[in-house]
C-alpha cells in the first residue's frame, strides 16, 4: 500500500464491505430468506461472514498493490556455530 493513503483506503473498504454484508444479512432476514432463530442459519452466518471479510481484504490488498514479491524476502541467517 502507498503509505497512509493506502491504509485509509483499505480501512474504508473493509468498513464498507462490513456495512454491505450487514445490510445483506438484514435484507435477507426481512425478505424471509434468513431466519435468525434457526440454529443452522446462525452458525453458517457466524462462520461465513468472517470468511467474506477475509476475501474482501485479499481483494483490496491486491487492488491496492500490496502483494508481496521476491524482493520482500530476506535471507535467514543463524548465529549457531557448527560443532
Amino acid at each position: 500500500m502507498a503509505g497512509p493513503v493506502g491504509d485509509s483506503v483499505f480501512g474504508l473498504g473493509i468498513k464498507a464491505a462490513a456495512l454491505a454484508g450487514g445490510g445483506g444479512v438484514f435484507l435477507s432476514h426481512e425478505a424471509g430468506v434468513l431466519s435468525l432463530t434457526e440454529y443452522v442459519h446462525v452458525v453458517m452466518l457466524v462462520l461465513l461472514f468472517p470468511i467474506y471479510l477475509l476475501f474482501v481484504a485479499m481483494v483490496l490488498n491486491l487492488w491496492l498493490g500490496d502483494s508481496p514479491d521476491e524482493s520482500d524476502l530476506r535471507p535467514v541467517s543463524t548465529n549457531n556455530k557448527e560443532r
